[in-house]
């Protein structure tokens, strides 16, 4: 899904790699990039599908491929995705009848100008036994005078918050955090229209993640999600550090084009950031 900004970044991966490193893409640089995530119990809407950038080509946007024909199998079902509103280069599915759950095996299929590029991916279990240090959070009033400012954020820095679940074997997992509150009040009034609150953790492999009370920016009811992902966008991800001194081919899952083809799955928690 397009809200979860972590996973956009990849799409970058793959087209600046794909213009920089001539073995892969070759004279014609026609091949297709795909950024597809499926998310069990949750509509397939974030498959898109675009062209890599030619070679020497900076500071450009890939192009969007909006007439793919573009499909997900099942069990041996196969399920049609219509290209979405706008000139973006998603697609989604519109029906009722497909549902993703753990367990499933998913083909994607993509066709354009007779070229076919597959992925597969297996949607992951759930995280289990999530946990949170506290449902209900209090954020301190401070007084200033003394030490000034910098006691605040020196106490802030120290005050952490655990979300905690039980680690699988080779696992890995990310967290989704924000603000959920029909009429959030900011922290600080000094700054009352700062935007929703949110933050994405990178994958890891840990049972943990640890936020501080920092970083907060509104009170309210937050939504902890925790997200359990393959080890395809786990090793992905990673590769984001590497640099123009550095250059390997892009970690990828797609046979016949470059990209990404991964399942999530996910539990939530809630918890209330109150004023003390």
């Amino acid at each position: 899904m397009k809200k979860y900004v972590i996973l956009l970044t990849v799409l970058v991966i793959f087209t600046v790699l794909a213009c920089s490193t001539e073995s892969l893409v070759g004279p014609n640089n026609d091949l297709l990039v795909i950024q597809a995530y499926v998310f069990a119990n949750e509509p397939v809407n974030d498959i898109r599908i675009t062209s890599t950038l030619p070679l020497g080509v900076e500071d450009a946007s890939p192009t969007p491929i909006n007439d793919a024909s573009v499909s997900i199998s099942k069990n041996g079902n196969i399920f049609m995705l219509k290209s979405s509103p706008g000139d973006s280069g998603y697609y989604h599915y519109d029906g009722s009848d497909f549902s993703i759950e753990a367990g499933d095996d998913l083909i994607l299929t993509v066709t354009y100008l007779g070229v076919t590029a597959t992925g597969e991916t297996t949607v992951p279990a759930a995280p289990e036994n999530l946990s949170l240090s506290s449902d209900v959070v209090v954020y301190p009033e401070f007084s200033f005078g003394g030490g000034g400012p910098g006691n605040r954020q020196g106490f802030l820095g120290n005050f952490q918050m655990s979300v905690r679940w039980r680690k699988e074997t080779n696992a890995f997992y990310y967290v989704k955090i924000d603000n959920i509150d029909a009429n959030p009040e900011p922290v600080d009034f000094s700054f009352p229209f700062l935007s929703n609150f949110g933050i994405i953790s990178r994958p890891t492999a840990n049972d943990s993640f640890q936020v501080n009370l920092f970083t907060f920016t509104q009170l309210g009811k937050h939504r902890v999600k925790v997200f359990r992902v393959n080890r395809e966008y786990a090793d992905l991800f990673l590769t984001s550090s590497q640099d123009s001194r550095d250059l390997n081919e892009p970690l990828t899952n797609i046979e016949n084009g470059l990209g990404i083809f991964s399942a999530f799955n996910s539990d939530s928690l809630f918890f209330e950031l109150i004023r003390q």
